[in-house]
């Protein structure tokens, strides 16, 4: 008997789309300011205005010791009271500045020996030593907020124990045993009985950091006394300044380059074991600068390998898992909130707004006046260096300009299949103000933003898979004894036929969901089979692991090989009588379709 058997091959294809969608609203605002004359010294001859220029801005307060809440790198470390002294910052504002320890600093990991200065006259720590450093007091919340740039701050790799918190176990005696013994009786008064004895036994104790192990056993034929044979014995123990391992006794060489020998003596080696699990094998550090509180992404091969918080100023990557695979590493720095140099201007536009939990969008907007720069969204306080541009004196005092210039960046984080719908999402509001140094974290909520820019639309990616380069399949299976499947159920194992199917696939990444399915007319009598033209046989379709693959339903060929583009599965098809009858002679076919699903 012969069949043939044919696969047809699904072939997708899509189509590209994008949508923007953009609205202006125009308001000018201005800071809100209280006059002091509108409280007067009652009772004196000479009335003068109080005097509020301390309470001017939100960071001033009077001078003092407040009890507050400590934190260093949005970390809690403690409350007390502090004493705050009134101080000028880079800005030029006056600022209350609380007087930190340089114990509470070393007891919460600052590496403040890099810094001899660090420590002033008055017993106070002056973070200006420290590059990128900065403090500061919430008065209503009544906490000291303190940033130090994560460089500066004893790094611990993932997964790391310390050394005080191991333990050496209990002290203990053991023994594991084994024993195993036969008898074979002649089977004529020629033939002798035969006997055989087999014990292994594997003693050994723990005090404190010692080991001591033993390998010996027994054996015994035909009634003899029996003979002992120690393999081996050892004495061992950790070295945890030198996160080795000391052995004395009977050991082997590692086998790391080249074959192990066996020996006896004195052996110290290193044990990975004592190293946290991101110091086992090689990662690269990363290094880089923050100009704000960010998030640092690390992707390799489209995917996430490391993600963590860091704070302004210098950082240092150097706990990263190895990933055991090939590929470029793309490091993204998510800032939040602070001006991060124009993207248009060569720098990196850093700031990314997560959309649909696959796509990251980037802006930037054009400030006129004399900057006429593009500035990366989010920033804060940035002068259009021309007080007189925008109209914003004379007879136009109450009218500025947005400008209507900016650019949008997508950055697609996750694999995509299909279609993907951008819901409308703001990704820019804008505020303008006659007041330089106006902060955006001083906008009350009911004022409404100059410019209000939102984004929508859907993103079609043209994703196709071609199955044998869309040739048909054609698998040939042996011919058949009738005698050999006339039962039912019978499927002689020499009928059997294993198949390769390789496909090419296009814009789907590496790491994609794949999953191939088949469809065909199932067998009347056993719908887990295929249908052939013979009516008292089927055919069963098996993935490499003997499970069936049933025409239609949810049981798929896994695909586990997929790189570059390319991709393999394999098959089994067999025949099957589903009825118990001797089938009829001549050829037999059956025809299926295998489909690959993108997830």
């Amino acid at each position: 008997m012969r069949k043939r058997q044919h696969r047809v091959f699904y072939l997708s294809r899509c189509a590209v789309c994008i949508a923007l969608g953009s609205t202006f609203t125009h308001v000018a605002w201005a800071r809100d300011y209280f006059n002091p004359a509108f409280i007067e010294n009652h009772g004196q001859a000479n009335r003068t205005s109080v005097d509020l220029s301390t309470f001017d801005n939100d960071k001033s307060q009077l001078p003092g010791t407040y009890y507050v809440t400590i934190n260093i790198n949005k970390t809690e470390i403690g409350a007390r009271n502090v004493d705050f002294q009134l101080a000028t910052l880079s800005d030029g504002q006056q600022a209350l500045q609380g007087c930190l320890r340089l114990q509470e600093l070393k007891d919460n990991g600052v590496k403040t020996d890099l810094f001899p200065t660090l420590e002033s006259e008055k017993g106070c720590v002056d973070l200006s030593v420290i590059p990128g450093a900065s403090q500061r007091f919430d008065f209503q919340q009544q906490a000291l907020s303190v940033s130090i740039p994560q460089l500066y701050i004893a790094n611990n790799a993932r997964g790391y124990v310390p050394p005080e918190k191991w333990q050496e176990g209990i002290t203990a005696l053991m023994l594991n045993y084994s024993f195993s013994g036969y008898k074979e009786y002649g089977s004529s008064e020629d033939s002798d009985d035969a006997e055989s004895k087999y014990l292994a036994l594997q003693p050994g104790f723990n005090l404190g950091p010692w080991r001591f192990r033993n390998y010996s056993n027994w054996s015994s034929n035909n009634g003899e006394s029996g003979s002992w044979n120690s393999v081996y014995n050892y004495l061992q123990r950790d070295i945890i300044a030198l996160k080795s391992q000391f052995t004395a006794g009977d050991s082997n060489t590692p086998s790391d380059v080249f074959d192990s020998v066996p020996f006896r003596g004195l052996q110290l080696t290193s044990d990975d074991q004592m190293q946290p699990n991101s110091q086992r094998g090689y990662a690269p550090t990363i290094r880089g600068i923050a100009r704000s509180n960010a998030q640092v992404i690390v992707r390799q091969n489209g995917y996430i390998a490391y993600q963590t918080a860091v704070s302004p100023g210098e950082f240092e990557i150097n706990d990263m898992f190895p990933t055991g695979s090939n590929g470029d590493y793309d490091v993204t720095v998510k800032e939040t909130g602070t001006y991060s140099e124009a993207g248009s201007n060569g720098q990196q536009m850093d700031f990314y707004v997560l959309v649909a939990g696959k796509l990251e969008i980037g802006t930037e907007t054009y400030i006129v006046g004399n900057l006429k720069q593009y500035i990366p969204v989010p920033f804060s306080a940035i002068s259009n260096q021309d007080p007189t541009a925008g109209g914003c004196t004379g007879a136009d005092i109450n009218k500025m300009s947005a400008g209507n210039k900016g650019n949008v960046r997508i950055y697609i984080t996750h694999p995509l299949v299909g279609e993907i719908t951008i819901p409308e999402t703001t990704i820019m509001n804008l505020y303008l103000s006659k007041t330089p140094g106006s902060s955006g974290d001083n906008i009350p909520p009911s004022v409404p933003p100059m410019a209000h820019v939102t984004m929508s639309g859907t993103i079609t990616v043209p994703q196709s898979c071609s199955i044998n380069a869309g040739q048909v399949i054609e698998v040939r299976l042996p011919d058949i004894e009738g005698k050999d499947i006339r039962h039912l159920g019978d499927s002689p194992q020499n009928s059997h036929v294993t198949t390769q199917v390789n496909f090419t696939c296009s814009n789907v990444a590496d790491g994609t969901n794949l999953s191939m399915s088949l469809n065909g007319a199932t067998d009347p009598h056993n719908p887990d089979y295929l249908k052939t033209d013979n009516e008292n046989l089927g055919i069963r379709i098996s993935d490499k692991y003997d499970n069936t693959i049933v025409p239609g339903g949810s049981a798929e060929l896994p695909i586990e090989d997929y790189t570059d583009g390319k991709g393999s599965t394999e098959f089994t098809a067999a025949p099957v009588n589903t009825t118990g009858h001797v089938p009829h002679t001549g050829e037999y076919q059956a025809t299926a379709t295998l489909e690959i699903q993108i997830r």
